[in-house]
């Protein structure tokens, strides 16, 4: 079957198009693009499809989100989802809200369909009511994930953040994972743990068929095994304790990174990726191998962006200042230090782009 590509949706608007998986299909090849979510809209307009005026609505509303028309257009969506909501959520209706305690709407619209989902389950939430195990079933964040694959309204979802998995026996989050490897939508460009104070056995991830751009880890620990994403762009790491293969890892698009804590071998993987170009350390109190590592490597030439967070000695402070030059070409540096340091001072007038705290160390 031909696939539709987003070049051609303009002239396809003025033509019948009845191939509804050949636009599909190009809709999933380039998610960002809006012109074949209107085709699509045409196509399910001759069905009589509620789906197909809110692809129409969301347009217009992200096309001029002032004037006259947005409170009608605003009206009319929420019409659309309390009269349509079987077609339109149908089994998703149960995880609208995170079964946490943030009371946020687990879904983000646009164009007609879910583009960012959170699934987040908290069984403490649900241990006193008397049905808490059928509860336990029911709102397990696999469950979430499966339901959002399988309804069309998911199809096209581009970010995914996975909260907390509690069940009756604690923590448990290999059934949500083994869910996300599964279920996962072929246009997933983001994905989020935001998990404080878990324990994350991710293993291996990987991400052949879906073009991962972002991941982002918020935990106590995490287990990385290997990672085999070879369109990630930006890695965040904010976890206290990593398990990784950081030798092995191979992300060659690599150009955003965030670390809390890391350690030696976290910081030697650090200065390996060529196309790097941002990259933030927090709450370190190795700074000081950093600052040298960085000074001896060929990463430092590369970076536009550096912001590092944590205890710097007086010594490093000193061999900072004496090689100030060869941090002269960022864009910006950025220090956020528990105290002020004398051998920083005037370090801007040699570093342009150069903030301590916040200030000019002047």
């Amino acid at each position: 079957m031909p696939l539709i590509t987003c070049d051609t949706a303009v002239a396809l608007r003025f033509e019948t198009v009845r191939d509804e998986e050949s636009i599909l299909a190009a809709i999933e090849a380039n998610p960002d693009q809006e012109p074949m979510f209107l085709v699509y809209a045409d196509l399910l307009a001759d069905r009589g499809h509620p789906r197909a005026e809110l692809i129409r609505a969301q347009h217009d509303l992200a096309s001029a989100p002032f004037g006259p028309r947005v409170d009608g257009l605003r009206r009319r969506i929420t019409n659309l989802f309390e009269d349509h909501r079987d077609d339109l959520l149908g089994a998703l209706t149960d995880f609208e809200t995170p079964r946490d305690r943030d009371p946020a709407s687990a879904f983000t619209w646009r164009l007609g369909f879910i583009d960012e989902a959170r699934f987040s389950f908290d069984y403490r939430r649900y241990a006193s009511l008397p049905a808490h195990y059928e509860v336990d079933r029911r709102f397990r964040n696999e469950v979430g994930l499966r339901a959002l694959a399988t309804h069309p309204s998911g199809r096209f979802c581009r970010r995914i953040e996975i909260g907390r998995s509690t069940t009756a026996q604690g923590e448990e989050y290999g059934p949500t994972l083994e869910a996300l490897h599964q279920y996962a939508p072929l246009c997933l460009r983001e994905l989020a743990f935001d998990a404080p104070g878990a324990h994350l056995p991710l293993g291996s991830l990987e991400s052949s068929k879906r073009k991962l751009r972002t991941l982002t880890i918020t935990a106590t620990s995490v287990n990385l095994g290997t990672l085999n994403l070879p369109f990630l762009r930006a890695l965040t790491l904010q976890v206290a304790d990593v398990t990784c293969r950081f030798g092995q890892l191979d992300l060659p698009r690599l150009a955003e990174l965030t670390m809390t804590a890391p350690q030696d071998e976290a910081i030697t993987f650090a200065l390996r990726p060529r196309r790097l170009t941002a990259l933030t350390i927090t709450e370190s109190q190795r700074l000081d191998t950093v600052i040298e590592r960085l000074i001896a490597s060929e990463q430092l030439a590369r970076l536009k962006y550096l912001s590092l967070g944590g205890v710097l000695s007086a010594d490093a402070s000193a061999l900072l200042a004496r090689h100030g030059k060869a941090f002269a070409h960022l864009e910006s540096f950025a220090l956020q230090l528990g105290f002020s340091n004398e051998n920083l001072r005037g370090l801007h007038r040699v570093i342009p782009n150069f903030w301590v705290n916040g200030a000019r160390p002047l």
